[in-house]
């Protein structure tokens, strides 16, 4: 089938008129361009809101009075049924404007641990029948807290921002209505000048992923595995369990579990109490596991810890090393996923931004080394960060249907679901053996003379391999003129290719030298010169096929531009 340019525009050879349409989304295009970004923009704000509100309140005990007060009671309450069990509690008294109070906040937020070491360091700092110095709200005497509140909360302050920065970006580009079908009927060369708007865009996109990635590889990857090597020089130390249990932890996803042992244990002389059984924090699926540790540990047990000899608070029952320490890899998915997406974004702007002074030179060039449209690295390290995210995404619901086969309650509509979706991560995988075997093909490198030959010219093309060249059998050259049309339908966004023209510049010929040679051929006088505007393209590429046996074939596409007839050439 025919592609057809979406508008049509009467122009002479030589003509750069842009043929494409205005460069505005359709209605529905914009209603779910909208919408999209409208969402991106709103949770930002909100977030963003949220955590200056959070930020402000806490810096506003900083200008609260100073006021003495007396340390009644110190210690850590336990409540069993929250998900964060273990607070310090100080009560305290402070006399404010000629009144006796007592409180019992240590920050004006809410303090809560999943470690009972967290909280036992606190309450050991106000020890019952010592003094210190409180906070007091000026405005209500009733209201104080022992210490300032802390700000890290607000490093967390650019993930939201980041989501605010697409989202006030996409929704420019989506309604920038008459600048944009002002730019739709310029020259290529000119609307191209500024590529970098949508780059800031896939930059942010990939930042997101690039800082989630960091963050939760640090918590879950990184940091426990630092702290097990240093737990190796720790001091063993005798310890006593106190109490035992299977931690449930249920949300809209299901119900996790997680291992909590308080255990007590000396040092000079003092008594402390830590329920860290590993590094590992947080919970996961798998109760029966959990329940063993459990058992083997019962309230009155007496076993050993390992105490850090710098911070008596920071001490472990089991310094060994588990295969759940491997789900710390799990968040490099994402780390590399932004990070090459980062890449790519930085890559394809630098490519346009070159493609822009490729435009505005026109004049004669006597030769061009010519460059791949992709070569094997990129085409290896996109089929990876595919691969990485499909799989890592796939793989989240695939460890639940095999924990349904487990536990011997198979989710039989889930894993019928998962199959295809399996399949394509497992071809994903396959290509990315594929492509790696590519990476020790022959490279070529071709030499165009004219390096922009117009419609009907003669050009020299002179190639050569480096690396192993003897492997291909049969080399073929080609040159090809090809039409792309990217449209719309519905929601989806569609580039379809035609190739209207292909000549063969090198045939398969029997015993040839593929290391290199030179080949004379005549651009077509009657096709139609480079061209590229908003949704169309005249793309001219040479295509290079070495085939090589039992090994990937060479394939690679190197970009050309063909200059239009000059005007004395006209019919």
């Amino acid at each position: 089938m025919r592609l057809r340019f979406s508008r049509r525009v009467t122009a002479g050879p030589g003509s750069v008129t842009s043929v494409g349409g205005s460069g505005n989304p359709g209605c529905g295009g914009r209603i779910f361009g909208g919408l999209f970004f409208s969402f991106f923009l709103g949770m930002g704000l909100l977030f963003t809101f949220l955590l200056l509100r959070d930020g402000w309140l806490r810096a506003e005990t900083l200008s609260w009075d100073e006021t003495p007060c007396a340390i009644e009671e110190s210690g850590v309450f336990t409540d069993e049924g929250s998900e964060q069990p273990y607070e310090p509690r100080v009560a305290y008294a402070y006399e404010a404007e000629g009144s006796l109070y007592r409180s019992t906040r240590v920050r004006r937020e809410v303090l809560a641990f999943s470690e009972y070491e967290k909280a036992q360091a606190i309450a050991d700092r106000y020890p019952a029948g010592s003094r210190a110095l409180c906070r007091v709200n000026p405005h209500r005497p009733d209201e104080a807290v022992l210490e300032g509140s802390s700000f890290l909360i607000l490093c967390a302050l650019p993930l939201p921002l980041v989501f605010v920065a697409i989202g006030a970006i996409g929704l420019w580009w989506t309604f920038r209505g008459g600048r944009a079908r002002a730019e739709g009927a310029m020259a290529i060369t000119a609307k191209a000048a500024k590529p970098g708007r949508a780059t800031l865009v896939l930059v942010c996109f990939f930042g997101v992923f690039f800082v989630v990635g960091c963050l939760t590889f640090w918590l879950f990857g990184l940091r426990p595995a630092i702290k097990l090597a240093q737990a190796r020089n720790w001091v063993e130390v005798p310890c006593t369990v106190e109490s035992s249990r299977v931690q449930s932890h249920s949300d809209d996803d299901g119900t996790t579990y997680s291992i909590d042992i308080l255990f007590a244990y000396e040092i000079d002389g003092r008594t402390y109490r830590s329920n860290r059984y590993g590094f590992l924090g947080g919970s996961s699926s798998g109760r029966e596991g959990k329940e063993a540790v459990v058992r083997a540990h019962p309230p009155g047990t007496r076993t050993v810890c390992y105490v850090n000899p710098n911070d008596p608070y920071d001490a472990v029952l089991n310094r060994s090393f588990r295969m759940a320490y491997l789900v710390g890899l799990f968040p490099l998915i994402f780390l590399f996923a932004g990070f090459f997406g980062i890449l790519w974004a930085l890559r394809r702007n630098r490519k346009k931004r070159e493609g822009v002074d490729e435009e505005n030179r026109w004049y004669d060039l006597e030769s061009l080394t010519l460059r791949p449209a992709a070569g094997p690295v990129m085409k290896f390290v996109g089929v990876l960060f595919l691969a990485c995210f499909w799989n890592g995404i796939v793989s989240v619901f695939a460890w639940q249907a095999a924990e349904g086969w487990r536990k011997g309650h198979p989710d039989w509509f889930l894993t019928i679901f998962l199959v295809p979706f399996v399949l394509v991560g497992a071809g994903l995988v396959i290509a990315i053996f594929y492509q790696l075997l590519a990476l020790a093909n022959p490279r070529p490198r071709l030499t165009l003379t004219p390096g922009r030959p117009r419609l009907g010219q003669e050009v020299d093309l002179l190639w050569e391999f480096r690396g192993s060249a003897a492997r291909i059998q049969a080399l073929e050259i080609t040159l090809e003129g090809r039409e792309e049309a990217t449209y719309t339908r519905g929601t989806d966004t569609r580039t379809d290719k035609h190739v209207f023209r292909s000549e063969t510049v090198l045939s398969p010929v029997p015993g040839l030298d593929p290391t290199r040679g030179q080949r004379r051929f005549t651009v077509p006088k009657d096709a139609v010169p480079s061209f590229e505007a908003e949704h169309n393209k005249i793309a001219w590429l040479i295509r290079i096929h070495g085939d090589i046996s039992r090994w990937p074939d060479v394939k690679e596409e190197f970009p050309i531009r063909v200059r239009p007839l000059r005007r004395e050439e006209w019919p």
